[in-house]
């Protein structure tokens, strides 16, 4: 084949703009803000918080740029009024102690939103694909950023004294007093140049406050889990709410004179710094829960869910994170894929739902299982996914050649069909490691106990506590993942048969996103790149996959790490050591049709 598509590499962008796009496959207008934006319980920073902070390694506002962790970027509307980027949610927390401040959380369309460059310009946004969204380095970041405020109080300061000219979304307490207009303006000026005395009231006051933080930096940070309430008849309310106050607000700080708005100024270095202080400790405390040791780093478009989810439940079973998975494209579960997850271990998406939102950062009281999930949100984010459709192949990427594709189809139905065609590709029917021999740690870790007892019956019983707590009905007292005692126990180890349709859209390929390209995923696997770059969004509409050539590497996928290797889908069997080339480009060419 000629290189006529690696003339426009020059050009090529890195992340590149991606709004202004008006092809859709399945969600327009208000609903695709929704299936954007919809909050599904997720709360891990608040948003003036972010607003506020400063990234650790630039130095600029954090959340300035933030397609530097794979987000897709989404433009200021009535549906998005503080413009933030596709799945990430604005809601007022479901923590009634904290009186509806604004949570920052993650969405399914973080994950699961496309986007496909060519010469440098956004042509496709695929709803339902694979994004390169990072979200270990987005939380890694956070936490980074976070930390550095806490450990320099010079940073601390500047921080709060942006953070209180921030608008208040909403108040943490009713009798608080709040900052508006221009007594904002001279509480964050006070507050900016606490450090700058020398000598005097001022230097003292200083003094004063560096003490208080040395002190507030030897307690134990608050544990936001721990009497979690979400139901504003639960009779425990009024005390965890004065007990969370009692906690966070600074009363000592602050002393106990009336709060004028000139013993205000005096007292916000005191009161606003400390009090900030505690939140942000205790929010970093809370990111951390879902830090764990990593030996294969996931990169962009990759996580690795059920091994983050048992370090998460059990902690005291905790082990580094070896077998991150992609991304799969999820616009087959309307009428085709009913098992999910690319070892197809359940059918039931309400359990599914709710152990993926506890993994993105629901907050659980694992003593009484009240949860921040919003169950309702869930169900209404899965009714637009069961809309999504294939997205069709765009013509910027150049015409098909319908007799070429009749030939791939022949070809797809000899080599490809058999298991990703038909009833038998509902993600049901498992293919053994000893038939496919692609990189088994995903489906081995997944098995492996949790003190003697199968992970699957170790997880089982933690969501359905959290669905019933939340008011809702479980299906039936028997586990419904597999392997499990309950379901199929002897369940060979391997990976589901899955549909394809508009495969192209969703590169890179296999469950681990080993095969950068489908032209490669049609080659014997010892002849498959070792290396090479993912984290931008340029495509290759030749190969089927993202270019091998971009501006810059944003993360180099090795196959030689654990969990990353590339082999198997390989032989006699699946066409790689049958098929000429032409034939080949013939079951590509098919492969953008179907």
């Amino acid at each position: 084949m000629t290189d006529k598509w690696w003339i426009l590499a020059l050009s090529l962008s890195v992340m590149g703009p991606s709004h202004g796009l008006t092809q859709t496959n399945g969600l327009a207008g208000a609903d695709r803000d929704t299936w954007y934006h919809l909050s599904q319980g997720t709360e891990f920073f608040p948003l003036r918080f972010l607003l506020a902070l400063n990234d650790a390694d630039s130095g600029e506002p954090f959340m300035k740029d933030l397609e530097r962790f794979g987000f897709v970027p989404d433009p200021k509307g009535p549906n998005n009024p503080h413009g933030l980027p596709v799945g990430m949610t604005a809601d007022p927390t479901r923590d009634l102690r904290f009186r509806d401040i604004v949570m920052v959380g993650i969405n399914c369309a973080a994950c699961h939103t496309a986007v496909l460059e060519f010469g440098g310009r956004p042509i496709l946004r695929a709803d339902g694909g694979t994004n390169m969204f990072d979200a270990e380095r987005f939380r890694s970041a956070l936490m980074r950023s976070a930390q550095k405020t806490i450990d320099n109080p010079i940073e601390l300061v500047a921080f709060v004294s942006r953070l209180v000219r921030q608008p208040r979304h909403v108040s943490f307490d009713a009798k608080e007093v709040l900052f508006t207009g221009p007594l904002a303006k001279k509480v964050g000026e006070r507050i900016e140049k606490v450090f700058d005395a020398v000598d005097g009231p001022e230097k003292r006051v200083a003094d004063k406050l560096h003490d208080l933080i040395r002190q507030e930096l030897q307690e134990k940070p608050f544990d936001l889990t721990r009497g979690l309430v979400t139901r504003p008849e639960d009779p425990k309310l009024q005390e965890a709410t004065s007990k969370v106050n009692a906690r966070i607000k600074s009363a000592d700080a602050m002393g106990s004179s009336i709060l004028t708005a000139e013993t205000l100024l005096e007292a916000a270095p005191f009161g606003e710094v400390i009090t900030s202080l505690r939140l942000l400790r205790a929010r970093l405390e809370a990111l951390k829960v879902g830090g764990h040791p990593i030996m294969t780093p996931p990169g962009f478009g990759r996580v690795d869910a059920f091994g983050g989810a048992r370090n998460t439940l059990f902690p005291d079973k905790a082990g580094p994170l070896d077998a991150p998975v992609r991304y799969p494209f999820i616009w087959t579960i309307k009428d085709t894929l009913t098992w999910y997850h690319w070892d197809g271990n359940t059918k039931s998406r309400l359990e599914r739902n709710t152990g993926e939102a506890l993994g993105v950062g629901a907050v659980i009281d694992t003593e009484t299982f009240e949860s921040t999930i919003r169950f309702g949100n869930l169900a209404s984010l899965e009714q637009l996914a069961m809309r999504l459709q294939p997205p069709v192949w765009p013509k910027e990427f150049g015409e098909t050649d319908p007799k070429k594709a009749a030939e791939g189809a022949k070809h797809f139905k000899k080599f490809c069909a058999k298991c990703h065609e038909g009833p038998k590709a509902d993600g049901f029917i498992i293919d053994s490691l000893t038939t496919l021999k692609t990189d088994p740690r995903r489906v081995q870790n997944v098995r492996r106990t949790v003190g003697g007892v199968r992970f699957f019956d170790a997880q089982s019983p933690i969501l359905k506590a959290t669905i019933r707590q939340a008011g809702l009905q479980v299906e039936g007292d028997k586990n419904v993942w597999r392997p499990s005692k309950d379901l199929e126990p002897k369940l060979p180890e391997g990976y589901a048969n899955r549909p394809l349709p508009a495969v192209w859209a969703s590169p890179p390929y296999l469950h681990n996103g080993s095969v950068p390209n489908l032209y490669q995923l049609l080659l014997s696997a010892e002849k498959r790149d070792k290396t090479f770059s993912v984290g931008h969004r340029e495509y290759d509409p030749e190969h089927l996959g993202y270019t091998l050539k971009p501006a810059r590497t944003m993360f180099l996928f090795d196959t030689r790490r654990p969990g990353n290797s590339n082999s198997g889908h390989s032989g006699p069997e699946y066409g790689t050591t049958c098929l000429t080339d032409d034939q080949r480009w013939e079951l590509i060419e098919y492969l953008k049709t179907h």
